[in-house]
């Protein structure tokens, strides 16, 4: 919460205070799982658009209803579904894979080896 308050220029305070009440509107879910909040965090950071960011955790959701997010890198599932989301959404220019591992804290292989995981789930779909 304290970087996320930092990216939004906000007091910390302030921010829970926000989400507390976001969460009594039924506006967001009640429990962020690790992976979710991770690829929020990567979201605040890399800034994409909202196309995108949508398609992300659209993303995240197959692999979580799939179970594969168990025992797998955190960083490395979330910068897997930001990379398969802007390839998804066709736009002019997108950050490269390379710059979406290093924002997430991962190495290219593991986005890599995640994406492919996300993409088996998707076409199995």
């Amino acid at each position: 919460m304290c970087r996320i308050a930092a990216a939004l220029d906000v007091e910390e305070l302030a921010a829970r205070e926000a989400v507390k009440q976001l969460q009594g509107t039924g506006e967001v879910p009640l429990v962020l799982t690790d992976v979710e909040t991770v690829l929020l965090q990567l979201c605040f950071e890399a800034n994409p658009p909202d196309a995108v960011a949508t398609e992300a955790f659209a993303c995240l959701e197959a692999l979580d209803d799939a179970g594969k997010t168990i025992n797998r890198s955190q960083a490395g599932i979330a910068a897997a579904c930001l990379v398969y989301a802007y390839d998804l959404v066709d736009l002019a220019s997108s950050p490269t894979h390379e710059a979406i591992a290093s924002i997430a804290g991962t190495t290219l292989m593991t986005t890599y080896t995640r994406r492919d995981e996300l993409e088996a789930v998707l076409e199995a779909m």
